[in-house]
C-alpha cells in the first residue's frame, strides 16, 4: 500500500494533464500570435483584433477552470500566460487600438515574458509527451 505524502503532486494524473493541455497551448499560442500581429496593425484592425484575442483569452481560462491542474502552481503559471495576453491587448485597445501610443517598454515586457512562459510550458508537455511514448 503506498501512502501519498501531503502536498505531493500525483505525477500520473499531471502526466495525463499536460497530454490533455495541447487545445490550450494552442489557444494560448493564437494568443501569442495575435498580440504579435497588433504590435504592427492599424488601430481599425487592431480593435477587431483585440475582440478576438479577448475570446481567445476566455477560452484559455474557461478551459483551465473545467480541466484545474493536479499541480496549482503550473495552473497558475498558465493562467499567468492568458492574463499577460489579455493585458496587452487591453493596453492596445486603451490606446485606441494604435500600440504605439501605448507604454512600448511596458507592452514589450509583457508580451515578451508570456512568450517565454509559453515557450517554456510548450518544452514541457513536448518532452512529457516523449517520455511516456516510450
Amino acid at each position: 500500500m503506498s501512502e501519498e505524502i501531503p502536498g505531493s503532486i500525483d505525477g500520473t494524473a499531471l502526466a495525463r494533464w499536460y497530454s490533455s493541455a495541447h487545445e490550450l497551448l494552442r489557444a494560448l499560442d493564437a494568443c501569442r500570435q495575435v498580440v504579435d500581429s497588433m504590435m504592427v496593425g492599424t488601430a481599425a484592425t487592431n480593435l477587431l483584433l483585440a475582440d478576438e484575442l479577448a475570446e481567445l483569452t476566455r477560452n484559455a481560462e474557461f478551459w483551465l477552470a473545467a480541466h484545474p491542474c493536479p499541480d496549482p502552481r503550473t495552473g497558475e503559471h498558465m493562467g499567468a500566460i492568458a492574463h499577460a495576453y489579455a493585458m496587452a491587448g487591453d493596453m492596445v485597445v486603451d490606446a485606441g487600438g494604435d500600440s504605439t501610443n501605448a507604454d512600448q517598454a511596458e507592452l514589450k515586457d509583457i508580451v515578451t515574458e508570456a512568450g517565454v512562459m509559453l515557450d517554456e510550458v510548450t518544452d514541457l508537455v513536448d518532452r512529457l509527451a516523449m517520455a511516456t511514448e516510450i
